[in-house]
């Protein structure tokens, strides 16, 4: 199932700074409890959907994984990953608006979504917002070590 049920991973709205690890990196984040699958079980039925969120899914959570060590990259390797991060994020606007076009996404799981970002303080705009904001101090620390 898309994601085993649960959203792609969010970030609250919180000091990130508090949240590195050892390595740089970001620790893995509580997932939020969802009840509703995210989409009508018969948008899954083409074997090209389910072929292309599988893919999906590996790739996002690849990028999870290797975030954990992202302060042990070097300059070019953290610009490499976040922009891998923003291609994912993209294929994943594009997933979700096809889905939602086609009237298959659960409007009890996106119901469940909000009231969870509503709960950290945050609407789906700001957690984009944090998101845009998180990943352009990344890259700006990472261009100024190349300096």
């Amino acid at each position: 199932p898309l994601l085993g049920g649960r959203p792609p991973p969010p970030l609250p709205d919180i000091d990130l700074s508090g949240m590195a690890n050892s390595n740089g990196g970001f620790a893995s984040l509580a997932q939020p409890r969802m009840s509703a699958p995210p989409v009508d079980a018969a948008a899954l039925e083409s074997d090209v959907v389910r072929a292309e969120l599988s893919r999906l899914e590996t790739d996002h959570r690849a990028l999870v994984d290797m975030g954990i060590r992202f302060g042990t990259f070097d300059p070019q390797d953290k610009s490499a990953l976040l922009d891998d991060v923003q291609s994912v994020e993209e294929r994943w606007d594009i997933v979700i608006a096809r889905f939602e076009l086609t009237g298959a996404l659960n409007p009890t799981f996106v119901e469940e979504s909000q009231r969870f970002l509503d709960g950290m303080g945050i609407g789906a705009g700001g957690f984009r917002d944090l998101l845009k904001s998180a990943h352009d101090r990344m890259r700006d620390a990472a261009e100024k070590e190349l300096l």
